[in-house]
This record gives C-alpha cells, structure tokens and sequence, in this order.
C-alpha cells in the first residue's frame, strides 16, 4: 500500500471518529466524578506508582518508556515492579508474575507480548 493511500485511509478514519470524541470525553468526566464519589474503588499501594499512559492505545512509546524507567530505576539500586494488564494473554489466574530475579516464567501466549517482551528487555 503506497504512503498516499494509507494517507487516505487513516484520514477516513479521523473524520469516522471524530464525531465520537465529545462523547469520549464525557465519558472520560464521568469516570472521574464516580472516583471522586467514591462509586469506583481506589486501592493505595504502599510504594511509589507511577502510571505510564493511562487511556492511550498503541504506538505511543508506552512500552519503550516503561524500559527506559524501569532501567533507570535499577542504576539507582531502586527494585521497580511492572504491573500490566497483559491484553491477549490466555491465562485465566488473577494475578501472573511474567518473571522475577529468577527467571522469565510465562510464556508470551499465556501472559501476553508486551509483558513478556518487558521480562526479556529487562533480563538482558
């Protein structure tokens, strides 16, 4: 596919979900308000999280950043989690660790490509 019809296509795209947008947005208002009434549940970690893009979907650099502060984090003798939802795993347990001092324990079919893309990066 030449560079102009794909110019085309994600064009097409844009004006099909613009229209989508404001109500996106509201959407996204009334989440907020339901957190601050108390309606959806927070849960407090006793550690530092920080939240790396939140809403936004692929090709945003989320992953190159996680490795770059995750990295970072280590230099500083900090020891960082990496908590994921792992989308497109199969494994149906509540709570998987991909990998720890020890090894990379789940495979990518089971925990999902990014998480395990994440355990190798990180295991070099």
């Amino acid at each position: 596919m030449s560079q102009a019809s794909n110019t085309k296509i994600l064009n097409r795209l844009f004006m099909l979900g613009r229209p989508l947008a404001p109500i996106y947005g509201a959407l996204m208002r009334l989440r907020a308000w339901l957190y601050i009434k108390k309606t959806f549940k927070q849960h407090r970690l006793p550690a530092l999280v920080i939240s790396v893009g939140n809403l936004s979907m692929g090709g945003t650099g989320k992953t190159p950043m996680v490795i770059y502060i995750t990295r970072f984090l280590l230099k500083a003798g900090k020891r960082p989690a990496i908590i994921s939802r792992g989308y497109g795993g199969k494994s149906r347990e509540p709570v998987n660790i991909v990998a720890d001092e020890w090894g990379i324990h789940l495979t990518a079919e089971l925990c999902g490509d990014e998480p395990r893309l994440l355990a190798e990066s990180l295991a070099k």
